[in-house]
């Protein structure tokens, strides 16, 4: 009937005429009509809606450009090329383009202002349309403003235990033997000037899985008492609790001494990554799922979360290895992350056998989190970023393993630090946040909004 523009604050007039049909009964004469025009606010740009793209997976794609079909978006989107992953993106550069392992991937990268989505009562951030069109999405909380802590579903550790490779698993195997020659390296997780206990024997108790220390013991420095230590080739724990005991077998300097790792650890690589017992975050998780999420299965596609385990330098199952992960070697050395993930038995989604997840639920890889902004290197401490769409103050966890460090026996996970930079120096059994990742199904309407934090996208 009418199209135009009221500003803000300002009025329009128009005339409405109305025709009476010929046929008319001679009662509707001489009478008054009384009627009101409503006017209704659709809060956002509603361009997705107006022209048919009434799928998510279909209106992220064309509406940063009002572009006029989804093929013309992803031509465009991908001829914007590779952005550059050694910097952080501090503004919003939208939408590129990277394969994954089913197709296409579309992320979205940067300080992003339109990748809001209301669904299931809670907000969400979108990362990225996945190459068969689903979408994936990371917990945001439950109001578009939300940040620390709202942001998270609460902390947990990775995984609570962490002296061997094993445990750098989503999921993980305990299939371990005694070794006690493992060879000799470096240690030094230690303060050189404190005293620890020092024996010249030890003994393991195969129901507790633990070491402890027998004979003469001495209460030493390793400033003050190393050649004592060395010289006796005493045994030492060196730590709160003995899952692994350490027999001194020289002198390197001040803050480091050799070592003979004695450990109940993993036998073959084959064993270590296996995946039978849940790690503390993936019960988390499911436990959340459980009480929130699962009336809406129904509108979740099956797709794969990744925990590469693949292993760039190093054994992947020894204590005196130093393990590099392939998302070290990505981020650290390359600046390339990718989307695409390595083994079977690494890709954890519902239908997976050997990888299996109860609910279609997990946690953003560290890749993803570089390709959205944030930076992995060496130094990664020195690289925050405030501004891209994944800051929110806190510590939080990703699912990708970074490295098992035999100089402190230690399984080391990447997450985001709270000034946003992506570091890979988080121990497994540090408790940091939680923030659930999901895929909605390729084919889900939406029924308002743009994506904006005033008009975030309404699933329907």
């Amino acid at each position: 009937m009418y199209t135009g523009t009221i500003s803000s604050k300002s009025t329009d007039k128009f005339n409405l005429r109305v025709w009476l049909s010929i046929d008319a009964d001679n009662t509707a004469m001489n009478k008054y009509y009384f009627g009101k025009i409503k006017i209704v606010i659709n809060q956002g740009d509603d361009y997705c809606i107006r022209n048919g793209f009434n799928t998510l997976s279909d209106c992220m794609l064309v509406m940063n450009n009002h572009e006029s079909s989804v093929e013309l978006a992803k031509q465009n989107i991908t001829a914007k090329g590779i952005p550059d992953f050694s910097k952080t993106a501090t503004t919003d550069e939208g939408l590129f383009m990277a394969e994954d392992d089913e197709g296409a991937s579309y992320y979205y990268r940067g300080a992003v202002k339109n990748n809001y989505v209301s669904f299931a009562g809670f907000i969400w951030r979108i990362i990225r349309r996945n190459g068969d069109g689903s979408i994936r999405m990371i917990y945001a909380g439950k109001k578009t403003n939300d940040t620390g802590e709202a942001t998270t579903i609460g902390k947990s550790q990775f995984n609570s235990k962490w002296w061997d490779p094993t445990y750098v698993g989503y999921k993980y195997n305990e299939k371990f033997s005694l070794h006690e020659n493992n060879g000799t390296t470096e240690y030094n997780w230690f303060t050189n000037t404190q005293k620890y206990n020092f024996g010249t024997g030890y003994t393991f108790d195969k129901s507790t899985k633990k070491f402890t220390l027998t004979g003469t013991i001495k209460q030493l420095t390793w400033k003050d008492n190393h050649d004592e230590i060395v010289a006796g080739k005493l045994y030492s724990c060196l730590n709160t609790e003995c899952n692994v005991v350490y027999k001194v077998t020289g002198y390197q300097n001040d803050t480091t001494m050799t070592v003979q790792p004695i450990s109940y650890s993993s036998d073959t690589y084959n064993d270590a990554v296996k995946n039978n017992v849940n790690s503390a975050v993936k019960e988390m998780l499911d436990n959340w799922y459980k009480h929130n999420m699962i009336k809406y299965t129904m509108y979740l596609a099956d797709e794969t979360f990744c925990n590469d385990r693949s292993v760039i330098s190093g054994t992947g199952y020894l204590v005196t290895s130093l393990s590099r992960y392939g998302s070290y070697n990505r981020l650290v050395s390359n600046k390339s992350p990718s989307l695409k993930c390595m083994q079977d038995n690494d890709k954890f989604r519902v239908s997976n056998s050997s990888a299996k997840l109860e609910y279609p639920v997990a946690l953003i890889t560290a890749d993803e989190v570089s390709m959205a902004g944030g930076r992995g290197h060496h130094d990664a401490s020195y690289s925050p970023n405030s501004d891209f769409y994944l800051y929110n103050t806190k510590a939080y966890w990703t699912m990708s393993p970074s490295v098992f460090s035999s100089s402190t026996y230690t399984s080391l996970i990447w997450a985001i630090y709270p000034s946003g930079s992506l570091s890979q120096y988080y121990k497994a059994n540090d408790d940091n946040g939680v923030r659930p990742v999901i895929n909605l199904k390729a084919d889900v309407k939406i029924s308002s909004g743009d994506g904006t934090s005033i008009a975030p996208y309404k699933i329907n």
